[in-house]
């Protein structure tokens, strides 16, 4: 039946299936290059706050551009020879913004990655993964963070600030 034959494809299977039936997408290098996927994991927004950054929001912000065009300026050897904006700036499940905000945490406060994870929900490796991408960076444009008085390592004691000092309810 020719209706049959069109539905299934040239192995016999149904289309966006292998032979084994496992299901495949097609791969679109324009679409991947082109459309940024949604963060996987938005940051608490107490985390944002200047008392736990050691910046005003404008700071941050400025302090954000300043990363982004380092590394658009200085791209990491790519043996691809399209244009890598896309790749630099998205590198993993983090955003640039919360790469760079889970980096002046960990040196502000000297909080451990594993209580980073914990907090933002991401998937394990990737706080490290953006701490380290993100310091030389920061060392590369003369950027140094401050430390904060005291330390906060857990989870509980970011937290602990964030109630303390009644900014979770800050809206951003």
């Amino acid at each position: 039946d020719h209706s049959v034959s069109t539905q299934l494809g040239r192995e016999g299977t149904a289309p966006g299936t292998t032979p084994c039936g496992h299901s495949h997408r097609p791969r679109c290098h324009l679409a991947a290059t082109t459309t940024a996927p949604s963060p996987t994991t938005a940051p608490p927004a107490g985390l944002r706050h200047p008392t736990l950054t050691g910046m005003q929001d404008s700071e941050f912000a400025a302090l954000l551009a300043s990363v982004e065009r380092y590394l658009l300026d200085h791209p990491p050897i790519s043996l691809h020879h399209k244009p890598a904006r896309y790749r630099i700036l998205r590198r993993g499940p983090l955003s640039l913004s919360d790469r760079l905000l889970v980096t002046v945490i960990h040196h502000r406060w000297k909080t451990q990655r594993q209580a980073l994870t914990r907090l933002l929900g991401s998937p394990r490796g990737a706080v490290g993964d953006a701490i380290h991408e993100v310091t030389p960076v920061l060392d590369g444009l003369g950027r140094r963070i401050p430390p904060a008085p005291i330390t906060a390592p857990t989870a509980q004691d970011l937290t602990n600030l964030i109630d303390k000092s009644n900014i979770k309810s800050r809206s951003y």
